[in-house]
């Protein structure tokens, strides 16, 4: 039962029924509660905080994921936490906050998916990094931009991922060269 709510929730949330998301995604978090289902409350947690968060309701959307950010972190599941630091990191680059999205990026989410071999979920951090680099645009930050565009690249490239022509796109656009600039004499 709980994992047919939580599938109706992430589907009505793709269809962009966020309200209906949001009112399954309690409904799914409740029942994992009773149950003491830690897993499936982290699930709903996660669910119902992307939710709120593309409806706009932050704050409420941040206490849930932080929640779901705490029961991956108990039940030791990496790609849960590095999912749920992605989606904490959204949130703060909606408020404004660049530096605090950079500091879960750089310090949080991209080790973890480091750690656990998670290639494109690599390729998917390191460029939302370079992005808010680009629009925070503090000294040095086009330069890491770049280099971090290019990294992502490479690993799109030869992974064949469909981020590949996203971050070239990124790389065009921002007028970054696509590759490593020749070494100074």
């Amino acid at each position: 039962m709980i994992k047919a709510l939580q599938i109706r929730a992430h589907v009505l949330q793709l269809i962009g029924l966020q309200e209906e998301s949001v009112r399954v995604s309690r409904e799914a978090l409740a029942l994992s509660t009773s149950a003491g289902h830690r897993l499936s409350m982290a699930v709903s947690r996660l669910r119902l905080g992307k939710a709120l968060h593309a409806m706009g309701a932050l704050e409420e959307a941040l206490v849930h994921l932080q929640g779901a950010l705490e029961d991956f972190e108990a039940l030791d599941i990496p790609q849960g936490r590095a999912v749920a630091l992605d989606e904490i990191a959204d949130i703060h680059l909606a408020r404004g906050q660049l530096d605090e999205a950079l500091r879960i990026r750089r310090d949080e989410e991209l080790p973890l998916y480091a750690r656990i071999g998670e290639v494109q979920g690599l390729v998917i951090s390191r460029t939302k990094v370079a992005m808010t680099l680009l629009a925070r645009n503090a000294p040095g930050d086009r330069e890491e931009a770049a280099r971090l565009l290019r990294l992502s690249y490479a690993d799109a490239e030869r992974l064949q991922l469909p981020q590949a022509e996203q971050i070239r796109k990124v790389q065009q656009e921002h007028g970054l060269p696509p590759e490593d600039p020749p070494p100074r004499p």
